[in-house]
């Protein structure tokens, strides 16, 4: 199932028209502003198959963990959470990402 999510994101994302404004957006608001792309409803639609895919996930979500409990997913989110915080530092210099909690310029 996850591979069939995989495979139809990406062909939304480079087969479809809408996928091309959709990159461009990604890529620079601003620019695709200027050049005409309806941003808000480009964002809007992007948000929306983003919704989509994260109920999709809540659906199938028991299967994965075994039952359902008001403590589902907590693992998984001490793991998510990490695998975050650790990529958006790797993104970034390393005088930015010691500074990223501080609202400094240079990030």
């Amino acid at each position: 199932m996850s591979a069939g999510a995989v495979l139809l994101v990406y062909l939304y994302l480079y087969r479809t028209r809408l996928g091309t404004l959709t990159r461009a957006v990604m890529v620079s608001r601003e620019e695709s502003l200027a050049t005409g792309i309806d941003v808000h409803r480009v964002s809007a639609l992007a948000f929306g198959i983003g919704l989509a895919l994260a109920g999709l996930s809540g659906v199938f979500a028991p299967f994965m963990l075994g039952s359902v409990t008001p403590a589902i997913g907590g693992d998984i989110n001490v793991a998510a959470f990490a695998v975050i915080v650790s990529a958006r530092s790797a993104t970034r210099s390393a005088p930015c990402s010691a500074a990223s909690s501080t609202a400094s310029p240079c990030c």
